[in-house]
């Protein structure tokens, strides 16, 4: 648990997974920055097929589409939603996509 990277976005550490494919991020996480409470079902539905849950039932969603989903919610222009649109692609994302184009 404490080995890796770490991050983190307004003092809220973000569990995020790397898979050989695609990056994930929990559901959780996403909420306490977001300062919503919506239930894992209804989180999941708004970005369907881009959802799994982890080894100890967490919900774990892509985090391509959590920027989709962030563009797009009706929120979008709200300054954190937009700092932390920009920060999964900058720090999580983008670093990502490099180390898989290295293997």
């Amino acid at each position: 648990e404490v080995e890796g990277r770490h991050h983190a976005f307004n003092g809220v550490s973000l569990r995020i997974e790397q898979g050989a494919t695609h990056t994930w991020i929990d559901g959780a996480g996403l909420q306490r920055v977001l300062g919503t409470r919506d239930s894992d079902e209804v989180l999941a539905a708004r970005m369907p097929g881009h959802s799994r849950r982890d080894d100890r039932g967490r919900l774990m969603l892509r985090v391509d589409a959590v920027v989709r989903h962030l563009a797009e919610r009706p929120s979008r222009m709200d300054p954190v939603t937009i700092r932390f649109r920009t920060y999964l692609e900058r720090e999580v994302l983008f670093p990502a996509a490099q180390r898989r184009a290295r293997r």
